[in-house]
């Protein structure tokens, strides 16, 4: 694993977490990668994940979630932040199938939080060819996120999200009629209420509470024993600092817990240029080459 981290040094008009949130949005990370091939995994006997593969160098993969990047046609479930299944069946066929020895997770906010509950569930259990995970502003307490989305100043945040996902809702309508009736629905204005009326009620859970609680990577994150790298902000406006340290995160032995000051939420685009301006994705650029090069 990684000896030192280097420490985050904000872009200095972005050291406020909103406007650091905002900017990262539109700064697009471009790599020099390969063009990518379209793949699908069958997640489960009724559903395919859509990922883009870039096959050299380092054989990087984008994965999509359910239900995102315009594959509302392939999944007739909706989504949800515990379905960490769903990766590890990715994991098991890039292994099992293409062979890969050497396989690392990186996720981002909900994808943090399923990447981690995929790494707990795994436990002491480890498959030889997990090799490391990442996760960058993991929403570990979905009951703490949707609090905070609740406060005056993460408004913007909150409508954008609640639009986003009675848009989708919508679109799975179209597809699914039946299974996504629009008629009746109660009405939707905070993303706790889509969890109580939607996601909830879809997924077999009492209300959105009994949800967060099952699907929150907190509840595993003490059985992680695969080398996990977690970077998080202080100032992250949604995803509460808080959260982590409930969570007793820096007390697993096997999660590089790096928290600045700075970085807003999956933002850390930091005051230096070239492959330090956006920080995280170095970080774990460096931490995944600092395992495989340990196994070399």
């Amino acid at each position: 694993m990684l000896t030192s981290v280097p420490p985050f040094e904000p872009h200095p008009l972005l050291k406020n977490g909103h406007v650091m949130t905002i900017v990262s949005a539109f700064v697009p990370r471009r790599f020099d990668i390969p063009p990518a091939e379209a793949r699908l995994f069958q997640v489960d006997p009724e559903s395919r994940l859509l990922a883009h593969c870039h096959w050299q160098p380092g054989k990087p993969l984008r994965m999509n979630q359910r239900n995102c990047g315009g594959t509302e046609a392939l999944p007739p479930t909706f989504y949800n932040s515990g379905m960490s299944g769903d990766y590890r069946r990715v994991f098991e066929e890039l292994s099992n199938v293409d062979g890969f020895e050497q396989i690392f997770f990186a996720g981002y906010s909900m994808g943090g939080n399923l990447v981690t509950k995929m790494a707990g569930e795994f436990g002491a259990a480890v498959p030889k060819a997990l090799r490391g995970v990442c996760a960058v502003c993991p929403a570990l307490d979905l009951a703490a996120c949707a609090d905070a989305l609740e406060r005056v100043d993460n408004y913007p945040y909150h409508r954008r999200f609640v639009k986003g996902l009675m848009s989708r809702y919508a679109r799975k309508h179209e597809l699914f009629p039946e299974r996504y009736p629009i008629r009746g629905l109660a009405p939707v204005r905070t993303v706790r209420q889509f969890d109580d009326v939607i996601t909830a009620p879809q997924f077999g859970y009492r209300d959105a509470q009994d949800y967060y609680d099952h699907v929150g990577a907190k509840r595993v994150a003490a059985q992680i024993r695969v080398p996990m790298l977690l970077i998080t902000a202080q100032n992250d406006p949604f995803v509460p600092y808080a959260s982590f340290l409930a969570a007793r995160i820096n007390e697993n032995p096997a999660i590089r817990f790096v928290a600045p000051e700075h970085g807003g939420h999956c933002g850390f685009i930091s005051k230096h240029a070239g492959s330090e301006r956006f920080w995280a994705e170095q970080r774990i650029v460096d931490f995944c080459e600092a395992i495989w090069r340990s196994a070399r």
